[in-house]
């Protein structure tokens, strides 16, 4: 009889333990597909930022489907690089993961000339390259074309989600040319790389000026008649920004302009110390630069300047070439740009001898007389910068966000030069935000890993 009875509270014993490791085996797998749910939705926010700008999923009350769960996501578009929180459920778990994304865009840094419906090289023009650490662009040796074009590196390239015109045979591109479809391209010019279409599907994303509400009342800075001024690190909110007649203007770097108008001509000169950080400069209403007028990197470097420009001179204008000259988006006469310049709703005029030292993104570029775009091979190199948005930093603090292509620190993962938003860093925190501990570093998110790679 007692043996009868041990045997029955043993077999009692194994059931209630059989049970239990049932219940915690549907439990940690409820865990792991609420994770990989959480993940997909991470994702799927950071495509529809490639797509359009936005992250926002769902909402906790009206989730998106999948899976057999849910998810949502929420979006924190301040200043910065953009933060996503991604929560996913499956019965009775939820996972969430944060994920810090770069909105780098291809085109701002990483090609000479991207026109989004169309480039057009109307004149005897040349796009080349050179590597800004090893000297200024005179400084690089230089090679002629049989119709006696000079050129110097050969890593440039030109990109066109539509047509590429390249009118005069004396037209060099001393790279890549990559229009829509093949019969996209109309080259009379030389080309010295290839010609494959299609690499213009990169989607723009809009600038978003940062918040000026907390800055100093907006002011105008003008300075001309030989006279010299260097403005310290910072933030600045300026009516109208003007340089002419001789004058030096030095803008030192980590520094943040928003402006209505940017104005350099007459031989006023813009002198960019980036030693500590970029310049950013946010121009709402014109830009103009003509007669002598330069800014140019007391580095050489094009990476210390950026300019993003919300001016739209192309809607209603679309069959001109040139765009809307009531508003003005335009290099003239001898005047120079070193840096990058990203133009998303604008034609962008590079006319008479004009020249840029860096790259230029926009609606549309029109080139004619002899102006030139000379890529700075160093910006695929250099901290990233990302398409209009936020505040300067030091380069440190970029670095240190995973912004150098080059490696970043830890477990970062530095954003890849061509595309588009990119995840710099994640971790998993419960749905109200808080973090859940610390996890490997490098490799992708794992269901397992309760922690951040950074």
């Amino acid at each position: 009889m007692n043996v009868i009875i041990i045997l029955a509270a043993l077999a009692a014993a194994f059931l209630v333990v059989a049970f239990s490791d049932n219940r915690e085996h549907q439990s940690s797998t409820a865990s792991m597909r609420a994770f990989y749910i959480a993940e997909a939705g991470l994702n799927d926010a950071i495509a529809r930022f490639r797509a359009c700008g936005e992250g926002t999923i769902g909402t906790p009350q009206t989730p998106i489907l999948f899976g057999g769960g849910s998810y949502y996501v929420t979006a924190d578009t301040g200043e910065g690089p953009v933060t996503l929180v991604a929560v996913g459920r499956y019965g009775d778990s939820v996972r969430a993961i944060e994920g810090v994304v770069s909105l780098g865009l291809e085109g701002v840094s990483t090609f000479t000339a991207y026109g989004d419906t169309s480039i057009v090289m109307a004149g005897e023009n040349v796009v080349d390259s050179f590597d800004s650490s090893a000297g200024a662009y005179l400084s690089h040796p230089r090679s002629t074309t049989a119709q006696g074009t000079s050129y110097a590196g050969r890593l440039a390239d030109v990109v066109s989600g539509g047509t590429i015109d390249i009118l005069d045979p004396r037209s060099v591109v001393a790279g890549d040319v990559s229009a829509r479809g093949i019969g996209d391209l109309n080259a009379a010019g030389v080309i010295l790389g290839t010609t494959i279409p299609g690499r213009g599907d990169q989607p723009f994303p809009p600038i978003r000026r940062p918040d000026t509400s907390s800055w100093s009342p907006k002011t105008p800075i003008r300075l001309q008649n030989t006279a010299s001024n260097t403005l310290p690190p910072g933030k600045y909110f300026v009516s109208e920004f003007s340089v002419s007649d001789d004058a030096v203007l030095t803008l030192t770097g980590p520094a943040t302009y928003v402006v209505d108008t940017w104005k350099v001509q007459s031989n006023g000169k813009v002198l960019i110390d980036g030693t500590a950080g970029p310049v950013l400069v946010y121009v709402e209403h014109e830009f103009e630069m003509q007669s002598d007028g330069s800014v140019s990197s007391t580095r050489s470097q094009a990476a210390d300047l950026c300019f993003f420009v919300s001016i739209d001179n192309h809607t209603g204008c679309e069959s001109d070439p040139k765009g809307n000259s009531n508003r003005k988006l335009a290099l003239e006469g001898m005047a120079r740009m070193n840096g990058s310049l990203y133009a998303p709703n604008g034609v962008m005029n590079l006319l008479g001898d004009s020249q840029v030292f860096g790259s230029v993104t926009a609606k549309r570029i029109y080139m004619d007389g002899k102006s030139q775009i000379h890529f700075d091979e160093g910006l695929r190199q250099a901290p990233w910068i990302s398409s209009g948005r936020g505040v300067a930093n030091t380069w440190g603090q970029l670095q240190g966000r995973g912004g150098d292509p080059g490696g970043g620190s830890g477990g970062e993962r530095s954003p890849r030069p061509g595309h588009g938003p990119s995840l710099l860093s994640w971790r998993e925190v419960h749905a109200d935000r808080s973090p859940q501990g610390r996890g490997p570093v490098g490799g992708a998110p794992s269901p397992n890993d309760r922690g951040e790679r950074r």
